[in-house]
């Protein structure tokens, strides 16, 4: 599968000033495949994603949803001048 951007969504701006945008992302994909270099290809020019944002990334069976594989909380660790963002694992210490 690939990513959809129809499937990722604004949840709510949290933090104050200088603060991020919570995410909310449904993938067909394997969970450890959405952990990837330029996995989200719009992130700047339809969506607004700034490096920070928090992510939760839902897997699903088929989109439009259905039944849930799994879930995880990432980040976007970066955004290259494409405007591609990277995902990673959020580590809880």
């Amino acid at each position: 599968m690939a990513y959809n951007t129809e499937y990722l969504s604004p949840v709510k701006y949290i933090g104050g000033a200088g603060g991020n945008t919570l995410w909310l992302l449904m993938a067909q994909d394997a969970l450890a495949a959405v952990v990837a270099t330029d996995y989200i290809t719009d992130a700047n020019s339809n969506h607004k994603m700034t490096v920070g944002d928090p992510v939760i990334v839902v897997g699903m069976t088929t989109l439009p949803a259905t039944t849930p594989t799994g879930a995880k909380m990432m980040y976007v660790s970066a955004i290259d001048v494409d405007g591609n963002a990277t995902l990673d694992d959020v580590v809880l210490a």
